[in-house]
């Protein structure tokens, strides 16, 4: 075999493991005296514990014994306490070896069968799996005076509909995930508290919010090292940007709400509030016509913006207005000038690399765009953009689409007769 490195062998099986379960493990153990050495003798390999309805119990104990005392990281699907009892010896003796999970990807009932006390000072990764709601037994927090010092161990968080987790929300935490369905959404307010435990997180994907009011909410919280935001079907994330300062950032997604974001587009405008290293910009089904003046003031203060996207029909039903370059983005961005009023004679986002959307436009507008910025449209400081992708060719004449991909290096069509037409070339 290939003299390959036992570190390095070692790193591929664990990618396998989670790719194909521990089954894949034995297996490799047969392609030579080599690798199987290194799976034997690397305890790790054999912590990484996948408990599921389909797991066979003398399969998994004998896992456990090969992992002797080395960190653990599990995963128990929500089925198992309920379906599979004949696992419950195994789930007892991974609880009994709590002290060791590293890693954990439970439901809330498996997770209240430990104590804080023992999880405290080692686990890092957490993620709580119920989708419905549930709240956590304050008792599961109580930890004896000897263990309440030094910071936990947890960087990476991940709550569903869990309520009562304010204990495990500590300065510590760098990663943190909201991620609810159904019915039970938090309120934005107990949603703003939970950030203001974590003044360090670095990204935070925020999924599901009840609109609430903010009038017994007046703190702006402080974010400063968050590099990576998403939120999905917040019915008010303009509510939720407004309140917070992340002057760090640099990807903000916003995808599927139905409030106006002239608020928070206008706040982020101030000073204090505008990303300026913000580098990739995702809005999906979030911009009305009336936000769009706002946003691109928004735009002029992000001279390191490299990816913008913007998809939403509701574009298209923007009143029969002359288009201009401070309420159509399109002209804005092949502008010289910018948005006059805004930019101070620049061109908006001078860095911009990738460009998709659907857009009210007519296609000339683009492929003005393209000509004043494309990448393979001629020389200057300014050519940078390389793609330009989105619904297109519905709305292009004749040849229009063979000149616009004369001054871009890629044109990505998203439309279907693009598609097809793709698919035609391959038969």
């Amino acid at each position: 075999m290939l003299d390959i490195p036992p570190e390095v062998l070692a790193t591929a099986f664990e990618i396998g493991i989670w790719e194909w379960g521990i089954s894949y493990l034995p297996t490799v153990c047969l392609v030579c005296r080599e690798w199987n050495e290194v799976a034997k003798s690397t305890p790790h390999l054999w912590g990484i514990i996948q408990v599921d309805t389909k797991s066979r119990p003398h399969r998994l104990l004998a896992q456990l014994s090969r992992a002797k005392a080395t960190p653990l990281t599990i995963y128990i699907s929500r089925g198992v306490h309920m379906c599979k009892p004949n696992l419950e010896p195994v789930v007892a003796r991974l609880i009994e070896l709590s002290e060791n999970w590293i890693g954990a990807t439970i439901p809330s009932k498996i997770l209240q069968r430990c104590k804080w006390s023992d999880l405290r000072r080692s686990l890092e990764d957490l993620e709580i799996t119920d989708d419905e709601c549930q709240t956590l037994d304050p008792r599961f927090f109580d930890l004896p005076e000897r263990d309440r010092s030094g910071p936990p161990a947890l960087r990476a968080l991940s709550i569903g509909g869990i309520v009562g987790v304010e204990p495990l929300l500590s300065p510590s935490i760098r990663h943190f995930v909201i991620g609810q369905r159904g019915p039970h959404y938090k309120p934005i307010v107990q949603t703003l508290d939970h950030l203001r435990r974590i003044p360090n997180v670095r990204t935070l994907s925020i999924t599901g919010l009840r609109p609430s009011p903010l009038h017994d909410y007046t703190q702006v919280i402080r974010l400063n090292h968050l590099t990576t935001l998403k939120l999905t079907f917040v019915p008010r994330a303009s509510q939720l940007l407004s309140s917070i300062v992340c002057p760090a950032l640099q990807q903000l997604t916003i995808s599927t709400t139905q409030d106006s974001m002239t608020p928070f587009l206008s706040q982020w405008c101030n000073p204090i509030h505008t990303p300026t290293s913000l580098h990739t910009l995702d809005l999906e089904q979030c911009i009305i016509p009336t936000d769009v003046p706002y946003l691109i003031r928004f735009l002029a203060r992000l001279p390191e913006l490299l990816r913008l996207s913007i998809f939403d029909e509701r574009l298209s039903d923007a009143p029969l207005l002359p288009a201009t370059d401070e309420n159509n983005i399109v002209k804005a961005l092949a502008s010289s000038s910018g948005a006059r009023s805004v930019s101070g004679g620049s061109r908006l986002c001078p860095a911009l690399t990738t460009l998709e959307m659907s857009t009210d436009s007519d296609f000339q507008d683009l492929l003005e765009l393209a000509a004043q910025r494309g990448n393979t449209s001629g020389s200057g400081s300014m050519k940078t953009l390389r793609t330009v992708g989105g619904y297109l060719c519905a709305g292009a004449r004749a040849g229009q689409m063979i000149e616009l991909r004369q001054l871009v290096e890629n044109v990505e069509c998203e439309c279907l007769g693009c598609s097809m037409d793709s698919l035609a070339l391959l038969t």
